[in-house]
């Protein structure tokens, strides 16, 4: 009927049922030709889904116009809009079924992946498949007859066996590492294709790798910019020696504070020192000859260490580090800053002979917290070193004390203070730098208490005034 999902078939003297013309008529076509009906009537739909032709050519124009690739022509002809089936013979062919069940994994040897498979049936779920095609490539999955057209073929013969069995084949001489996207294809005893199979991939494994990474021999070691830094500088190595970008792999640095002239992944970390320490990082899409490098923090600020740096590829292949005559490079002393001056110094609390001054601590480095002591400086003028002449060392408090105060003073007198903050010199135990004292904070000035005046009395009077006199106490006239 046009405009339905099928093709017009108009009845044009067909034999009458029971005839013998009719009985050849089944004959020919077949019981998988008439589905589920033949044709009768004045006109009879042929529905796509009863023409099983794998997506390739089908059932096409606004009435489904039945293909010559669905089946064999017999007298058969196709006019008008509607694609009449004149009066002839046709004998369609199915094809057989899509397989669904495909796996994909690695095989029992190098270069090889294993398929696995529910064989189809050669007419549906029926009878066995003529053939198989297989086809594989490495730029992604066949979903396209193009993309199969143009895949590598795997040639070796199967002969298909019956539908449900299991169907297995190794596929060999493939390229060693990449994933291979794969496909299969039943082929019936007429040639009409399956539809591709569901879409797997799999990578291949080669030689194994006993090639490590080449030796760094151009390892530098330079004082940071920070509390505790050395930076670290060398030439790349690749997965093999100087070859292929090293992927998946890993780097480690030695820190010794002893001079070392060999390292390798079997060292024990503190072999050379107590104060040793490894760092390992990831060394994803290292390209050879690139320069790479790392910023050691966290080491005793002041101290020297001596460093080796070896790599591991993806196949745990470790390269070993010799210093020899190549790396004389490879030592470098811990930055070891001063601390930041103390800020906001004030007097808190004051006393006849006694000054309490508070400040605000600096805050802590960023590589190495070596905040150690608060020096509190006293003069009787504005100073701005402690260096400068007549300057005293009033006390000296430690981290994270903020207030310290100054004794023995002169009684109703003017002082000036100032704070600096002293590093320790020794953040690891067992290493010891030299300490540092930052700059001086902002220098304020404050007065002693004068005593209260001895007791006073009236010494003249007289009608309109009153003089009176006390002892001055200890202060000062």
């Amino acid at each position: 009927m046009p405009g339905s999902n099928g093709m017009i078939g108009k009845r044009r003297n067909f034999p009458a049922r029971g005839s013998a013309a009719a009985g050849l008529l089944a004959a020919v076509l077949g019981a998988s030709a008439l589905w589920s009906g033949s044709f009768q009537g004045g006109e009879q739909s042929v529905l796509p889904a009863s023409v099983k032709n794998a997506g390739r050519a089908g059932i096409t124009s606004a009435s489904n116009e039945l293909n010559m690739s669905a089946g064999e022509v017999g007298v058969s002809t196709f006019s008008s809009a509607s694609y009449e089936l004149h009066s002839g013979f046709m004998r369609l062919v199915s094809a057989p079924g899509a397989i669904t069940s495909l796996t994909a994994l690695q095989g029992p040897s190098q270069n090889q992946v294993t398929l696995r498979w529910t064989a189809p049936g050669a007419d549906g779920a029926i009878g066995a498949a003529a053939a198989y095609l297989i086809r594989y490539r490495l730029s992604g999955p066949i979903t396209t007859w193009t993309d199969f057209d143009s895949a590598f073929v795997f040639t070796d013969t199967i002969t298909p066996q019956g539908p449900g069995l299991q169907e297995v084949r190794t596929i060999t001489d493939l390229s060693a590492g990449p994933t291979h996207y794969f496909t299969v294809v039943a082929v019936d005893s007429s040639s009409a294709r399956s539809h591709f199979s569901n879409a797997v991939n799999a990578w291949t494994f080669g030689p194994p790798d006993l090639t490590p990474p080449s030796s760094v021999s151009d390892l530098t070691a330079l004082t940071g910019s920070l509390d505790g830094q050395v930076i670290l500088n060398w030439t790349a190595p690749g997965d093999d020696q100087m070859s292929g970008a090293l992927n998946a792999g890993n780097y480690r640095v030695h820190a010794s504070t002893v001079d070392f002239a060999y390292f390798s992944s079997t060292h024990g970390v503190q072999e050379f020192g107590a104060a040793d320490y490894d760092i390992d990082f990831s060394s994803t899409g290292v390209v050879p000859g690139e320069k790479a490098g790392l910023a050691a923090e966290g080491l005793n600020p002041g101290t020297t260490y001596f460093f080796g740096v070896i790599s591991r590829d993806d196949s745990l292949n470790w390269s070993f580090y010799k210093k020899g005559d190549l790396n004389q490079l490879s030592s470098a002393p811990a930055l070891d800053l001063p601390l930041p001056a103390p800020s906001s110094p004030e007097a808190s609390q004051v006393n006849e002979s006694s000054i309490t001054v508070s400040w605000t601590n600096p805050g802590p480095p960023a590589a190495a917290d070596d905040r150690d002591a608060y020096r509190l400086y006293v003069a009787t003028y504005e100073f701005v070193s402690s260096t400068d002449a007549a300057v005293n060392l009033s006390s000296t408090s430690l981290h994270p004390l903020s207030s310290a105060a100054t004794v023995q003073l002169e009684i109703n007198a003017t002082y000036f203070f100032g704070v600096t903050a002293v590093d320790s010199g020794t953040v690891t135990p067992g290493l010891h730098g030299v300490p540092l004292e930052s700059p001086m904070s902002t220098v304020f000035s404050t007065s002693t208490l004068a005593r209260r005046p001895e007791a006073s009395t009236a010494t003249q009077v007289d009608i309109t005034s009153i003089t009176v006199s006390w002892g001055p106490n200890g202060n000062p006239l």
